[in-house]
């Protein structure tokens, strides 16, 4: 009874040992939401004629303050709303409308600014995310713009910090309080994302530090000689960053871009554009879902206009300087050449800084595979930056070059993670060389969390499963397996949902023959 009474108590034990540790490897990191202040304004801007403001501004549920002479000074604010549970949005709108002879007659640009809690300050490099739901939309766009090459949509949507920030006073001194820019225009970065929800998201990361931040909703001021009437609308529903934290995030990642693309063959001036990313990359969200059947696909739409297609995916911290990026990817059958894996690419950073070498999947890929994948047969490559990282980029270059090679489907992208202490071989497994009948012996050495082995010898063109022991041992050796190839998978990682697989270099088993021994005739 004792015995029973003690095999208990071990194993609630072990238990509680075993929810501790998933809830370390499972962390993670919540956002924090500034729930301060929120101020706007619309301002004039360019070469526009003052005769108005058009459709700019900040709708409900922000308030308008007017004050001053004739009512003419004014800006929007709010204080308990656009926060986590914000369900209901306000919208920014900038705004052009035509006036004479074709010139602009009148419009604004708009901005939101959000107060952190308590007006605290946020470190530098630390993103600010607004939730926005969906794409901006811009309407009024002539022909002559939205039909060029499949460009969409022109935005000039920027972010910005601020210092010194307060709260905003209703009174006749028209104070909104807004502090001081902080950092560089050039140092602060703004980018649009998704979650695996497909909701659009502006991230914003100052180069300084800050106690509130700003967008901007504006149209580029190189486009005001164009003839349009149009208006561009954000919504907003609230803003929020993560706070670092040590706490492992099990390797899954929080966003990603709807695609990027360089070279594009297009020329709008100065203005800032973006591809219609429909017919480059589809689906972007499917990247992240952590639905392993589902992906995102770089697709040969962009060809002819763009040479690089690109889809970034991010991560909510920066993990450790050894972990390593899993991603499952799948090509049509026309593009598993050496040529486009080889263009087919794996950069890591942090931040908006390369760490390590950009690396081709034809390099991570294990050679025989290549020869055994089906069309759009999902495999695996792990890219080891050698640096902490927050995001990897997917790149699939040349497209003027290969594109007529994925037309079959394009580039799937499944799946992303980041695995912290995968296995790393120190020591890799050796020929062993022993005589028929004795046992042989293969070991590798490798560190890494909860580590798992799988032998495999090579037999008629096809690598086959052998053993998940380490060493790994044949006991009785014969000469038909003279000259095998041995060699060993080993996957381990810290997170269960989250792990990786190397492959060791292959070991060849040599087997002598036993001398045979002539017969003895003996003379009568």
């Amino acid at each position: 009874m004792r015995n029973m009474y003690t095999t208990t108590f071990v194993m609630r034990i072990v238990m509680v040992l075993c929810l501790l540790m998933s809830f370390l490897y499972s962390y993670s990191q919540s956002p924090t939401y500034l729930t301060g202040n929120k101020t706007g304004n619309i301002y004039q801007t360019g070469s526009l004629v003052s005769l108005g403001t058009g459709n700019a501004g900040v709708a409900s549920p922000m308030s308008e303050h007017r004050t001053g002479i004739f009512n003419t000074l004014r800006f929007y604010y709010g204080n308990s709303i656009l926060n986590s549970n914000s369900g209901t949005p306000t919208t920014v709108s900038a705004s052009r409308v035509l006036g004479l002879g074709g010139l602009i007659g009148s419009g604004a640009d708009a901005y939101i600014q959000f107060r952190n809690t308590s007006n605290q300050n946020i470190a530098s490099g630390v993103t600010t995310y607004f939730k926005i739901g969906s794409a901006p939309s811009i309407t009024g766009l002539s022909a002559s713009v939205g039909g060029l090459l499949g460009l969409s949509d022109v935005y000039n949507i920027t972010g910005r910090g601020y210092s010194g920030a307060g709260d905003y006073v209703l009174t006749s001194s028209y104070n909104e309080n807004v502090g001081t820019a902080s950092g560089t225009v050039a140092g602060t970065t703004t980018q649009f994302l998704l979650d695996e929800s497909g909701v659009w998201y502006i991230a914003v990361t100052p180069d300084a530090v800050y106690n509130s931040i700003r967008l901007n909703v504006a149209f580029n001021d190189s486009l005001n000689l164009v003839s349009l009437t149009r208006d561009m609308d954000v919504d907003v529903y609230s803003a929020f960053y993560y706070n670092t934290s040590s706490g492992l995030d099990c390797g899954t990642p929080i966003f990603t871009t709807a695609g990027e693309t360089s070279g594009v063959n297009l020329n709008l001036g100065s203005a800032t554009s973006l591809l219609a990313l429909d017919t480059a990359v589809t689906n972007p969200q499917h990247a992240i879902d952590n639905d392993t059947t589902s992906y995102s696909r770089i697709t040969s739409g962009a060809v002819g206009i763009a040479t690089t297609v690109s889809q970034t995916i991010l991560f909510n911290d920066n993990g450790t300087a050894t972990d390593v990026a899993k991603v499952r990817l799948s090509l049509p059958l026309s593009a598993l050449t050496v040529t486009v894996l080889s263009n087919l690419e794996l950069t890591a950073y942090k931040g908006t800084t390369k760490v390590g070498t950009s690396q081709s999947v034809y390099s991570l890929l294990d050679a025989d595979l290549l020869g055994l994948l089906g069309d759009n047969t999902p495999f695996d490559v792990n890219l080891t930056p050698g640096g902490a990282f927050d995001r990897v980029k997917v790149s699939l270059k040349n497209l003027v070059s290969i594109g007529s090679s994925v037309l079959g489907g394009g580039v799937r992208i499944y799946d992303m993670k980041r695995v912290t202490n995968a296995p790393v071989v120190s020591v890799q497994p050796s020929g062993d060389t022993v005589c028929e009948g004795e046992t042989a012996t293969f070991m590798v050495t490798a560190s890494g969390d909860s580590l798992t082995y799988s032998w495999e010898y090579y037999d008629s063109g096809t690598w086959n499963y052998i053993s998940a022991d380490n060493p790994f041992y044949i006991p009785t050796t014969t000469t038909a397996i003279n000259g095998r190839k041995y060699r060993v998978k080993i996957t381990g990682g810290a997170c269960s949902a989250s792990k990786a697989t190397v492959t060791s270099d292959e070991a060849t088993l040599i087997i002598r023959s036993l001398p045979t021994t002539p017969p003895v005739h003996l003379s009568p």
